[in-house]
């Protein structure tokens, strides 16, 4: 196996995990303060390390070290930088910093490979303004020019730094990802790694229920219309049905985080009551399957009093990583000598994005319980290392 530098990868890694940190968790939104310090952060270890060091117009870093080949493509591997609001020092930044080390050793061991490496963090993966994936979407065009006004605004970005910010997509070759699980599988079946083979789709409707705004102490019980009433049994029926339909394959997630009442008074009937439903699959047909039963619900008869509305707000498409990499990955892996699984990632990531474009995949270690995106989240020094090290054969193995 290639070596290596563990406690430089660690010094590296927790030195910008202080960064945005306090005892409600990882505060590190992007184009804040604190984004900019960690980027400074990364940008001296890829300047250590003796990158070729840039930012683009819209803030991701990219480190590099040229091949000898010019006929080779870039090989690029990275995560995010950034965090959700008191998260862990985990998402993300394991493979920012752990991309670094990876070609890092690979430079000190052979010098230039024949194929340029690069390693990139990019900005605003965690859901934004811009949405979820904004820095690897940009690059790769597929972020909108025509972002809301309010984004342009927080951000301090143009139409132009989007442009700007694209790359040569014909320049490169690969894309890697190295990742907590953010999930227990790996944990609970004693596995080192898992090799993601693709990454479940995300769709998002917004249901609301549309009854009449009453004073809640005056208005006789039988005459009110609380909007509260039909979207919670909606919501009701739907887990009952989508329980039962997972009994007979478990081949999907759903989840409601976010209910709101308008307005929001315990002296108040409401007169709204809407839920965000999200779906996740890696099928295509099954996700048509949910968004159907979903309509249906919303539409029945009993409803048709309080003039529902289903309006889609989130549509990504599930996106199957690529075999030659995921061959590539299981190799390295053996090489190692860890355990490992296949297995699907339930998270959207950047490579999301990338895999659109070039042939992609991902490495992921243990996720202590399957905790993320909480200031609990953690995974030992021991699997961020196998991580890392899987990493590095990874790219060697391409590189070759």
């Amino acid at each position: 196996m290639i070596k290596i530098n563990d406690k430089r990868f660690l010094n590296n890694f927790f030195g910008l995990a202080k960064i945005g940190w306090s005892e409600a968790g990882l505060n590190r939104p992007s184009y804040s303060p604190a984004y900019a310090e960690g980027r400074d952060y990364v940008k001296k270890k890829m300047e250590d390390a003796g990158m070729k060091v840039r930012v683009d117009t819209i803030g991701n870093i990219y480190g590099r070290y040229g091949g000898t080949d010019p006929t080779r493509k870039t090989i690029l591997v990275g995560s995010h930088l950034d965090s959700v609001p008191n998260g862990g020092i985990y998402d993300g930044a394991l493979g920012v910093l752990g991309g670094i080390e990876a070609l890092q050793s690979l430079h000190e061991k052979f010098g230039s490979l024949s194929a340029p490496i690069e390693v990139v963090g990019f900005i605003a993966e965690e859901a934004s303004l811009f949405g979820g994936t904004f820095g690897s979407r940009a690059i790769t065009g597929l972020a909108p020019l025509n972002q809301p006004e309010e984004a342009f605004k927080w951000s301090g970005l143009t139409c132009d730094d989007l442009v700007n910010a694209r790359i040569k997509i014909d320049d490169y070759g690969a894309y890697l990802e190295l990742h907590i699980e953010q999930g227990p599988v790996l944990e609970r079946k004693n596995l080192e790694i898992g090799i993601p083979t693709g990454i479940v789709s995300i769709i998002r409707y917004k249901i609301t229920m549309n009854g009449q705004q009453n004073h809640a102490g005056t208005t006789p019980m039988s005459e009110r219309k609380n909007a509260m009433c039909p979207a919670s049994e909606l919501l009701t029926r739907w887990f009952a049905w989508a329980d039962e339909r997972l009994v007979k394959k478990d081949d999907f997630v759903y989840n409601t985080g976010v209910f709101i009442l308008d307005p929001n008074s315990p002296a108040v009937v409401p007169g709204k009551a809407s839920f965000v439903m999200e779906l996740r699959s890696l099928s295509d047909k099954v996700g048509d399957e949910l968004v159907a039963k979903l309509h249906e619900m919303v539409n029945a008869s009993e409803y048709a009093a309080y003039s529902p509305t289903i309006e889609k707000i989130v549509n990504k498409a599930p996106v199957a990583l690529h075999e030659n990499i995921i061959a590539t990955i299981e190799q390295a892996v053996k090489r190692c000598g860890y355990a490992y699984q296949r297995m699907p990632s339930g998270a959207s990531h950047d490579a999301v994005a990338m895999a659109h474009f070039m042939p992609t995949g991902m490495i992921f270690v243990k996720s202590h319980d399957g905790i993320s995106h909480n200031r609990a989240e953690f995974t030992t020094d021991e699997d961020m290392l196998k991580g890392v090290q899987v990493l590095t054969e990874t790219v060697a193995l391409l590189a070759e």
